[in-house]
């Protein structure tokens, strides 16, 4: 939402103003986002079918409209290496195993008691 008194965007459950305190702001003057912008496109990947012109995923290896099979040298669809940060992995392995733990531990107290 934008500030008809002082131009200030800011949220609509916010009741006022943030920078100017105008409590009497419209509801009806918010700026729309600019769908042509630069920013957007890079935002929104569309992958259509080389055949149909169907959207696709992705994720897509073949066009669920034509059936036709999308290559993997198709734009949008070029394999990238990951490579796994190790503490991440092992903070993932952590966590994971704490649930599990946390889920049993859980499981017999509540098995106990109820």
């Amino acid at each position: 939402m934008q500030c008809f008194k002082c131009g200030f965007e800011f949220s609509p459950q916010a009741g006022a103003c943030p920078r100017c305190k105008e409590r009497d702001t419209p509801t009806g003057t918010r700026r729309l986002p600019d769908l042509q912008s630069s920013e957007t496109q890079n935002l929104v990947h569309i992958l259509p079918c080389p055949n149909c012109g169907f959207i696709l995923f992705p994720s897509s290896r073949t066009c669920p409209a034509c059936g036709k099979l999308i290559s993997q040298s198709a734009p949008g669809f070029a394999p990238r290496k990951v490579s796994a940060d190790p503490k991440q992995t092992a903070t993932n392995i952590f966590l994971l195993l704490s649930g599990v733990v946390l889920a049993i531990l859980l499981y017999y107290l509540l098995k106990k008691y109820l």
